[in-house]
């Protein structure tokens, strides 16, 4: 079989008009044959940026071709743009200084290539050296934001590190692991033994991938499934090269942004790490560097519309996440709006567990749509839910294979001529991520008014479609309070985090229908959609007897039994 032509497969994707088709014959054949396509892959990236010292199917070596060889030029490797502060720019060459004396300063602490770090801080140029650093050592690295110290344990209990990396200025809440946090920085030094190279199955990243239901549940990603993810997504999905910039505002941390790092350096580029608060707030923020290729959030295409501004004039390309809610005519209108009618515009899913990319569409001039197609080099198949065979059709549940359905299975394709529409998730889910409902519920009922909760998913409906997650909380005949819901407020935004949040607090002075003090989820949500909880809160009758189950419940339990049949009554 001849090598895949990547070439032809770059032209296959980039159309001209909305109406126009991709031919599928050079993807395909990546899907055929994986690793006669992660071979050319390296191949086609050494003749664009320089030799690798990866070899497909023997060793990967991340640092080295991510960081190291280009640390002679004067390329950006990451910039970070803050409110109330000048951006930080770094270069590969100080990249490569500040990460090679952070990992022989990490070394002399006995950091040992295959360590599991967790590094617990904002995302920033610091935690960037940290990251390199990690990949220098052939260690695996996770990388979360400190959104709460409930949501933090939670964490790292899944990610079980043996190190964590904080800033020692405003340390993380990481427990007694702030026993093993390693330092930020070091004295420059010249480095004394090369980056280790990573065995192709090896992991370097271990992800919470909020996309892998359960939430939490850690995967671990093989350094060649990293490597290969991010030269394919630098390559031939945002099309960097050396000296571009990437940007994703508004793109979920522990979803997307260590292979949009690593694809950006791959590719010789820079990434920008811009906040959407930020960017939502100045809009002169955008125009600090000049941006190639840009991430279009939901929020950001709203705030377009809205108040139309300038846009770079470096731009090439527009990418949105295919699993956020799409309302194609506000899009289409930002789009207009912006001058950005010319401008390429693609889908893409990201998943930091998969090594990048699992979907990537197309290339059309405002080319807004639910079309996606499935990455380069995996192989993979549409799954009946049912029978978990292949399908016939050209509809089902979307697998890489070697993945497992009950685990990895959670979104729907459906064939649309040479293209899939994303099909949404099999269970309803905001955005495509898991919701922590067990843990929300465990945290809230140890609030002192809660007797129980559970969290029901409510279906999207309107332009976009947003699956919205409400949270019931029942008070056990205990009359609602103001001061209640601002106290569940309080808790997910000091204690939890945004993945936390519920759209919706309902708080009923009923008993929840549970055993061992956890609500019924079922149970909950069928009634709660029904209407049948409200009806309930509103019945005078109940609720009298919810109090005095509630009396009763708090008379100690002697004194409800009676006197027993040895014990004489008094008179």
């Amino acid at each position: 079989m001849p090598a895949p032509d990547l070439v032809a497969l770059l032209r296959s994707l980039d159309l001209a008009r909305e109406d126009e088709t991709p031919d599928l014959t050079a993807l395909s054949a990546t899907w055929e044959d994986p690793p006669a396509f992660r071979r050319a892959l390296l191949s086609h990236s050494a003749q664009r940026t320089g030799p690798l010292r990866s070899v497909a199917g023997a060793a990967y070596d991340l640092y080295a071709d991510a960081v190291l060889r280009h640390a002679s030029s004067d390329r950006l490797a990451f910039v970070e743009i803050a409110p109330r502060a000048d951006p930080v720019r770094l270069r590969f060459s100080e990249l490569h200084a500040r990460a090679s004396a952070l990992a022989a300063a990490w070394s002399g602490l006995g950091v040992k290539p295959k360590a599991a770090i967790a590094i617990v801080m904002p995302a920033g140029a610091v935690g960037v050296v940290a990251f390199a650093a990690a990949l220098y050592l052939g260690a695996r690295v996770s990388w979360i934001l400190p959104c709460g110290d409930v949501a933090v344990a939670h964490a790292l209990k899944a990610l079980a590190p043996e190190h964590v990396v904080v800033d020692p200025r405003s340390p993380a809440p990481v427990g007694k692991l702030i026993e093993k946090a390693l330092p930020v920085s070091a004295p420059a030094r010249r480095p004394t033994a090369d980056p280790v190279a990573y065995p192709p199955k090896s992991p370097c990243i271990r992800a919470l991938s909020p996309l892998r239901g359960p939430f939490g549940r850690p995967v671990d990603v093989a350094a060649e499934t990293a490597l290969c993810g991010a030269l394919s997504d630098g390559m031939l999905g945002y099309r960097l090269s050396p000296g571009d910039r990437l940007s994703a505002p508004g793109f979920h941390h522990e979803q997307s942004f260590l292979p949009l790092l690593l694809s950006a350096w791959l590719s010789g580029a820079a990434f920008v790490q811009l906040p959407e608060e930020h960017l939502l707030s100045t809009p002169s923020a955008l125009s600090l560097e000049p941006i190639t290729v840009l991430g279009l959030s939901p929020a950001f295409a709203s705030s377009l519309r809205a108040a139309p501004r300038p846009m770079p004039s470096s731009l090439k390309a527009l990418f949105r996440s295919v699993c956020e809610p799409l309302d194609w005519l506000e899009v289409r209108d930002a789009l207009k709006k912006n001058d950005l009618g010319k401008v390429p515009v693609f889908n893409v899913l990201i998943d930091t567990a998969a090594g990048g990319t699992v979907l990537s569409g197309a290339r059309r001039p405002a080319g807004v749509s639910a079309k996606a197609l499935p990455s380069p080099g995996v192989a993979w198949d549409l799954v009946d839910a049912a029978t978990k065979k292949p399908t016939p059709g050209g509809a089902g549940v979307f697998l890489r294979r070697g993945d497992d359905l009950g685990e990895d299975g959670y979104f729907l394709l459906a064939r649309t001529g040479n293209e899939y529409l994303w099909g949404g998730t099999l269970e309803p889910r905001r955005s495509a991520r898991a919701f922590p409902g067990e843990a929300l519920s465990g945290e809230v009922n140890e609030l002192p008014f809660a007797q129980g909760a559970a969290v029901v998913p409510l279906a999207g409906a309107g332009p976009r479609g947003d699956t919205r997650i409400a949270l019931c909380v029942f008070t056990g005949g205990r009359a609602v309070e103001p001061g209640f819901a601002e106290a569940i407020a309080k808790l997910v935004r000091e204690r939890l985090g945004p993945d936390w949040r519920p759209d919706t607090v309902e708080i009923f002075s009923l008993f929840g229908r549970g055993k061992g003090g956890k609500t019924d989820a079922r149970w909950c949500s069928t009634n709660y959609l029904a209407g049948r909880l409200h009806a309930r809160e509103r019945d005078g009758a109940i609720r009298r007897l919810g109090e005095l189950r509630r009396g009763l419940s708090s008379i100690p339990a002697v004194v409800r039994a009676g006197p027993t049949a040895t014990e004489p009554s008094k008179p």
